[in-house]
């Protein structure tokens, strides 16, 4: 598929070892169009230094603390809600696939800013990452019609609703009055490593967690779901482990040995 030299390497030492030589014997690099959808200051878009303290920064936004801190309750209050809609529409029943990217990309969403988006400005931002997705890895073809072409626009209105968002966010943070999630997690994370915090970085960021957090957890939740169907045994069994515990001990493995092993 490509006229460049490739080599594979097997093992897991080996893997560990090549991994860890990043920025120093490697680097990795992404295709130009990838970078230009996620972003010249996100992690596909940085190198070296700038590459090693971006990554210590998203440490701490997807860490244990952050996520049981900020992202548990917010999936938890989601889920409540999404639930409770889905049980009332009896025999029309859910789309699964579609239910479940929409119920990832508000907690995505959620998780990010902290708090619940208007729903007009949610149902925009959906819809762009829809059709900034399907262009993601699409080749860029000098047509004004392409999914690329099309993804490229998509972002420039999800970069103009972050942009907004980063206003707003901004002067609360500043008083100490900001809402806690992701975003208040990279402004604070990002200044302590002396990177300056502007709109184009905060924007990157923002769009590369979505993509980062969204899909693979879809596609996770409908497999899920489909292993699930027909399974009373093992649901009974989850119910039995899951609904005794508060929020903050469901991503503890010592009270979910079933749930992890399922």
């Amino acid at each position: 598929m490509s006229a460049d030299p490739v080599a594979v390497i097997y093992g897991t030492p080996e893997v560990r070892e090549l991994l860890g030589t990043e920025n120093e014997l490697v680097v990795s690099s992404w295709p130009s169009t990838i970078v230009q959808l996620l972003g010249q200051t996100s992690l596909t878009g940085v190198r070296g230094e700038e590459h090693r303290r971006l990554r210590q920064v998203l440490n701490e936004v997807l860490n244990d603390k952050t996520v049981n801190t900020y992202g548990v309750p917010i999936i938890q209050s989601l889920m409540e809600r999404y639930t409770a809609e889905w049980s009332s529409r009896g025999e029309d029943g859910v789309r699964m696939g579609w239910e479940s990217r929409n119920f990832t990309f508000n907690v995505s969403v959620s998780f990010i800013l902290g708090v619940e988006l208007a729903e007009e400005r949610f149902n925009s931002l959906r819809a762009d990452f829809d059709v900034f997705l399907q262009g993601l890895f699409a080749p860029k073809w000098p047509l004004p019609v392409g999914k690329f072409q099309q993804a490229v626009m998509a972002r420039q209105r999800m970069a103009v609703v972050f942009a907004e968002v980063f206003r707003e966010f901004l002067p609360k943070y500043r008083a100490g009055t900001a809402p806690k999630g992701a975003l208040y997690v990279v402004v604070e994370e990002a200044e302590k490593q002396g990177v300056e915090v502007n709109i184009d970085y905060v924007v990157d960021q923002m769009i590369m967690l979505l993509f980062a957090g969204t899909e693979t957890t879809a596609t996770s939740l409908i497999s899920a779901c489909l292993l699930l169907d027909g399974r009373q045994d093992v649901m009974s069994r989850l119910r039995e482990e899951l609904q005794p515990l508060q929020p903050h001990q469901v991503t503890n493995p010592q009270f979910t040995p079933y749930t992890r092993a399922t």
